[in-house]
């Protein structure tokens, strides 16, 4: 069984767990993960193991065991890395320049309040982005789809 889709991300994997309408396959990190910029981050404290648990929708009905090839859309890989990684930096660039700019109105040392500033914003993001980030998870574009079932 194949569901086709045109501009997505594919992995293969085996399936190791069903969950209802969701399964967890393992796959090895792949094609997409070679090309992509911040695979070091997945495992930010030394890992380096090959494999993944992916937790996707069982659109193919596939079964434990079963060889399974997983698709997301490119445009919501893209997006969600833009919520990950720009806003926290966008907002450290604003709190620094709303701290030099508090500094120099209120005559405080602008190096130190912009610093401050800075790392507050981009703190504060970071948390905003922790709170929020189960809403997010939960939506079924943001999980990959078993599109196909090889084996």
């Amino acid at each position: 069984m194949k569901i086709s889709g045109a501009d997505n991300m594919n992995e293969e994997g085996t399936v190791v767990r069903v969950e209802g309408n969701r399964a967890r396959v393992l796959a090895t990190r792949g094609s997409a993960c070679e090309s992509c910029g911040s695979r070091s981050l997945c495992h930010p404290f030394g890992g380096n193991s090959k494999n993944v648990e992916i937790e996707a929708i069982n659109a193919a009905n596939a079964r434990v065991g079963n060889v399974v090839n997983i698709s997301i859309q490119s445009s919501t890989v893209m997006k969600a890395a833009f919520i990950v990684y720009m806003i926290p930096i966008l907002m450290l660039f604003a709190g620094v320049f709303l701290g030099k700019w508090f500094a120099d109105k209120n005559n405080y040392d602008a190096d130190l309040i912009s610093l401050l500033a800075g790392i507050f914003a981009f703190s504060v993001t970071f948390l905003i982005l922790k709170l929020t980030s189960k809403r997010f998870s939960g939506k079924a574009e943001y999980i990959p789809v078993i599109t196909e079932i090889k084996e």
